[in-house]
């Protein structure tokens, strides 16, 4: 994007906004990128098992704004900006919190689930009514970006270290043994997915090695190189310094993770920067094309291994067409159901665990996806803004990892991706402060 003014004279012009919205915000970024790696050293020289349970805390920072934005809206009697994206999340948000006082589940199992479905839609829609001004946003761009650049470095200093670092020295399989509401915390560390990938095996003979860095598995660290390659190639194209370096740290420990998601997602990027396709008019459409690949996949036995993920979404596809219209209820179904074992219904698919909880109410979801994709399309035009495209391109490629992967799910760095994206349709977002 290129600045039409002085960023400095803007930045002083600036309305004085109050700091608590843009303090908390840095606090979550820190949390998202950090508290796995701080929740190990915690563990290390304590042994206390509550170290497991740090991800909370990211959690309550993004309650305690939600908290913060209801408080003031009830005494100034305005909220946010209803703009669609907005008013989709908030009708997710209305949704996703019926199913879960109708479940049947237990409630663990209900805060469990609904935490993986609403945190997305809350931070998004508490982010767009939170009270910021443009140096704040370009503060959180900036700290965002950096703060991934470190990770990527620490994750390519990781990945060519010793396996006994994290097996013997830190005993990240303790740290993860210790949660229990991990179901995978107790595998030895040579069999976890999150530390190896058996996808390549025919090529390397075994198991590769997979980088993790603070976020001690590859999945939810993929998804934070996404949100960074996106911000540091849209400073490339605005030539910013160091922009193109940063980008390779990024592109080089993202690529290390061995992740599919984010390898679409690089072929998302490229798709769409050079010829705008996939189109997020296409949302509803990619959907379809997404099930009836998962069902003819699941009609030749592709359903194990790598293909489990096809499986999750075809099975949802299945028990929602067979009658349960409005699913088996939040927490009882998907990856973290509180039902019997054999209840693998939307396992490993995003879309399938949705499906599988609330039935057709995950159109609401498709809905405020596709309506957050048209404003990231408008506000790019209205501001003509040519590093819009990644923006764009980012959420596509999420939303492809949505249909296959329940990674998708999990916060993390996943969050950042909608964190910056509710920044980049902010009201108060300038086009001088796009990224740091």
């Amino acid at each position: 994007m290129r600045a039409t003014h002085n960023p400095t004279t803007h930045l002083r012009s600036t309305r004085k906004e109050p700091l608590f919205a843009y303090t908390v915000l840095a606090a979550l970024v820190l949390m998202l990128q950090f508290s796995p790696i701080a929740g190990l050293i915690g563990y290390r020289l304590t042994g206390a098992s509550g170290w497991s349970m740090i991800g909370v805390a990211r959690d309550m920072l993004v309650l305690l704004l939600a908290a913060a934005v209801l408080l003031r809206s009830l005494l100034t009697l305005r909220i946010v900006r209803w703009t669609r994206s907005v008013t989709w999340s908030f009708f997710t948000l209305i949704t996703l919190a019926v199913f879960a006082v109708i479940s049947t589940a237990g409630p663990t199992y209900v805060a469990l689930n609904l935490r993986r479905l609403l945190m997305f839609p809350l931070l998004f829609f508490v982010v767009a009514a939170a009270q910021l001004n443009p140096s704040q946003i370009f503060g959180l761009f900036r700290l965002i970006l950096n703060t991934t650049v470190c990770v990527a470095v620490f994750g390519i200093i990781e990945y060519f270290a010793p396996n006994a670092l994290w097996r013997d020295y830190f005993r990240v399989v303790d740290f993860f043994s210790s949660n229990p509401l991990d179901p995978f915390g107790a595998l030895p560390f040579e069999e976890t997915g999150r530390f190896f990938s058996w996808d390549l095996q025919g090529l390397f003979g075994g198991p590769v090695r997979r980088a993790v860095s603070t976020y001690l598995e590859p999945t939810t660290l993929a998804a934070a190189m996404m949100c960074g390659i996106c911000l540091a190639a849209a400073a490339r194209r605005i030539r910013q310094g160091g922009a193109g370096f940063k980008l390779s740290l990024i592109l080089a420990c993202g690529l290390l993770t061995l992740s599919k998601a984010l390898g679409l997602f690089l072929i998302v990027t490229v798709l769409y920067v050079r010829f705008r396709v996939p189109s997020p008019r296409w949302i509803f459409s990619l959907t379809i094309i997404g099930g009836v690949l998962a069902l003819w996949a699941q009609s030749i036995g592709l359903t194990e291994g790598k293909f489990e993920h096809v499986a999750g979404l075809a099975t949802a596809i299945g028990y929602v067409s067979s009658g349960h219209i409005l699913g088996e209820g939040i927490g009882n179904a998907g990856n973290y159901a509180a039902l019997s074992s054999d209840m693998e219904v939307g396992a490993e698919s995003g879309l399938g665990n949705l499906l599988a909880q609330v039935g057709l109410g995950a159109l609401i979801y498709l809905f405020w996806i596709q309506s957050l994709a048209g404003d990231v399309i408008t506000r790019a035009r209205e501001r003509r803004d040519r590093t819009g495209v990644y923006f764009v391109s980012m959420l596509m490629g999420w939303f492809i990892s949505f249909l296959f992967s329940a990674s998708s799910l999990g916060v993390g760095g996943n969050a950042l991706v909608f964190l910056t994206l509710s920044l980049y349709l902010h009201k108060s977002h300038s086009a001088s402060f796009t990224t740091a």
